[in-house]
């Protein structure tokens, strides 16, 4: 018989691949993020709603970065358990068109 897989263990596996997106998205679920809350909290909104953070002023990427390296420091992720970058997981597509919708 499997085993269910926990939270935990799926945000664990999605930062082992690289996608970050994911991990943030499990993480942004749980109630108890500490210290560590609004970073991973923000991180979510920059994939979510992007728009809305670039209304405010405040940096997409700057925001994932600083919920990637949350997510790496409450949970003790690091580099070497992970294949790819942040930035690798961004939805640069979303983005372009986000910037359109602005210009028209």
């Amino acid at each position: 018989m499997m085993q269910p897989q926990t939270k935990l263990s799926q945000l664990k596996a999605h930062a082992a691949q690289g996608n970050w997106r994911k991990a943030i998205a499990v993480a942004a679920r749980f109630t108890q993020l500490g210290a560590y809350r609004n970073a991973i909290l923000d991180a979510h909104m920059a994939y979510t709603n992007p728009r809305f953070l670039t209304q405010t002023g405040r940096s997409i990427e700057g925001c994932i970065a600083a919920g990637v390296d949350a997510l790496k420091r409450a949970y003790k992720i690091s580099d070497e358990q992970q294949q790819s970058t942040p930035g690798d997981t961004y939805d640069k597509v979303n983005a372009a068109q986000f910037a359109h919708d602005d210009t028209t």
